[in-house]
């Protein structure tokens, strides 16, 4: 018989390993490996933080390239910056684009320098705020 589950013995920090799908720029799903860890009490944190230092940040000789979405500050229609293409390098505050407005012009800057990977928006869409119009990354994957 099983014992109640108040007398039952439960690891302090626990580790389950499996799958989730990830959202490629193309919208496909692909899956990749995910831990997650759980830790019954605040007092199990130092054992929690111990395990995941144990741990490799990445797979074996794997390279994550890291992304920045870049996202319109306001509703209203995009315009491509003419003179950009994807592959080109851009530096940190380089004007990717413009919203326009019925009262206002609002420029969509780079956030950070690197590669301007992918366009996920045309001239002439229409836009709400926050949507994602530009994939910049570190230029690693190239």
């Amino acid at each position: 018989a099983c014992a109640p589950a108040a007398t039952r013995a439960r690891p302090a920090v626990a580790v389950h390993e499996h799958e989730v799908q990830v959202e490629s720029g193309a919208g496909l799903c692909q899956p990749r490996a995910a831990v997650t860890i759980l830790a019954q009490t605040p007092a199990d944190l130092d054992a929690a933080r111990g395990l995941i230092a144990s741990r490799p940040l990445h797979g074996q000789g794997e390279h994550t390239p890291e992304f920045q979405i870049v996202v319109t500050p306001a509703k209203g229609i995009f315009t491509r910056t003419e003179a950009l293409s994807e592959g080109q390098h851009v530096e940190r505050g380089t004007r990717l684009g413009t919203v326009r407005t019925n009262r206002d012009e609002h420029a969509i800057v780079a956030t950070t320098t690197g590669v301007l990977t992918e366009w996920l928006r045309h001239d002439g869409d229409i836009v709400a705020a926050g949507l994602p119009v530009a994939l910049l990354s570190d230029g690693s994957e190239l």
